[in-house]
């Protein structure tokens, strides 16, 4: 009877299929964490795109309200409730990319193909996300329309100017209803 090799198994010392997925990642990572390089800075950004931009697409806004800077995200994630389920998205294209090396900054201009559930109209949109790195996390910090008959409505409004605008407006009208009102007069 012949005897049948043995397969390595876990229990024979082989790491199996997570450990070295991990290795790899981890080695990759190791050479990210080099000095800012533009490829460097291009493969976070990259990463932090994909996850934001898919987010969108398949409605996990908590995961991309996680690359949203901190003024922009809440209104993000209002916007988002109030539409949930009223906007499909067919198709994210990225067209361009502009990265600066010393700001850490970048513009990601990406074509979003989409329509609302109520209508079958399709549409698109041509949009520029601004992206910053801060502490070695890229956030998105504003988003643009730039073309496309109609905004892209998880995006409207979503500039650090719009939210401050939006929280000015609020406070005026908290601070008329607040007012105390003369008494009226009463006939005699």
């Amino acid at each position: 009877m012949k005897k049948r090799p043995q397969m390595l198994g876990r229990s024979q010392g082989y790491p199996g299929p997570q450990v070295i997925a991990l290795a790899a990642v981890m080695t990759v990572l190791s050479t990210m964490a080099c000095a800012p390089s533009a490829n460097s800075l291009g493969k976070s950004l990259a990463f932090a795109s994909f996850e934001f931009n898919d987010g969108v697409r398949w409605r996990k806004y908590q995961q991309a309200a996680k690359r949203l800077s901190p003024k922009i995200r809440d209104a993000y994630l209002d916007h988002a409730e109030k539409t949930d389920e009223k906007v499909n998205v067919s198709e994210i294209d990225l067209l361009r990319t502009k990265i600066d090396v010393q700001k850490k900054t970048a513009e990601l201009r990406f074509r979003f193909i989409w329509h609302l559930t109520s209508r079958g109209i399709v549409r698109k949109a041509v949009l520029v996300e601004h992206w910053k790195q801060i502490k070695d996390v890229w956030f998105v910090m504003k988003i643009q329309h730039v073309s496309g008959k109609d905004e892209f409505p998880l995006f409207v409004g979503l500039t650090p100017e719009e939210q401050e605008k939006k929280k000015k407006e609020k406070a005026k009208k908290d601070k008329k209803r607040a007012r105390p009102q003369p008494p009226s007069k009463a006939r005699h």
